[in-house]
Formats: structure tokens, sequence, C-alpha cells
């Protein structure tokens, strides 16, 4: 299961994205978000991502690890953490198919 991931400087998410200072895009992030709960959960939609907040930028290279609370089911909050700490929180309402 994909829990943590590294975006290359030469991948193409990352080309001509702030050009001199290369950032991984925030549509990214929320689309590895997308399949690490579409992975986790098979039967079940995601039916809205709310709440994003971008705490930091994702450089190229940079490790970042995807972690979930489903305590309040079917709303999870994620958390996207690299480098200095997190990077990426997310609230995600999912659905059954």
């Amino acid at each position: 299961m994909l829990e943590e991931f590294r975006v290359e400087a030469s991948d193409l998410c990352v080309q001509g994205h702030f050009t001199g200072y290369p950032l991984v895009p925030g549509a990214y992030l929320l689309g590895k978000v997308h399949a690490y709960l579409r992975e986790r959960f098979p039967e079940h939609l995601v039916l809205e991502i709310k709440k994003v907040k971008f705490l930091a930028p994702v450089l190229p290279g940079q490790s970042v690890r995807i972690d979930m609370v489903d305590k309040h089911w079917p709303r999870v909050s994620v958390q996207l953490s690299g480098g200095e700490g997190r990077v990426l929180e997310a609230s995600v309402i999912l659905a059954a198919q």
C-alpha cells in the first residue's frame, strides 16, 4: 500500500512548476491522497476532499508520508508529512459504492 512516496525533479508534474524553484504541485499531492484512499478502501468512493491546508512546500526528492485517522468514519483526516513536519492536512468524506 502506498504510504510513502517521493517525487523526483525529473517527474513530469514538477517540470515548469515554478521555474528556478521547482515544487511538487498541490494537485499532484491531492491525487496521491485520492489514490491512497482508493487503495485502502476499494469498496468506497472518495466523495469530497474538504478543508485542505497546504502547510509547507514539497520539494522534488523529498520523501512524503501519508497518515490517516478514521475515528469519525466516513469522514477521515489525512496528513502528509515530509522534511520538517506536516505539509498537508485534509478532511475527506467517503461513501460505499
